[in-house]
């Protein structure tokens, strides 16, 4: 009976939610949002590195670094790189 009264006020608050079938939903945190934010971060991070490592290539066949530099900072798959890391950081430094 506690419990329900429990239950009954978060989901007035917009804490919990229920999905079509019957799953809580936890929406303020919690542990499974911090993994999956870490793994989107993550994710971004290696993509956008993955294309820093091949614009590497660009060296080769007659750019210079600056003109590679410009490229790495305005494509936007460079990008996400920065984006990942940073949601990374923001993930592991909310657990501390």
């Amino acid at each position: 009976m506690r419990k329900d009264k429990i239950f009954s006020f978060l989901y007035k608050k917009g804490i919990l939610l229920h999905n079509k079938f019957g799953i809580i939903i936890r929406l303020n945190g919690g542990i499974m949002l911090s993994i999956w934010l870490f793994l989107i971060g993550f994710g971004m991070a290696i993509i956008g590195f993955m294309y820093i490592i091949l614009y590497l290539n660009y060296l080769s066949i007659g750019y210079s670094f600056i003109d590679y530099i410009k490229i790495i900072f305005t494509n936007g798959e460079c990008l996400l790189a920065i984006i990942g890391l940073i949601i990374i950081y923001f993930v592991i430094g909310k657990e501390r």
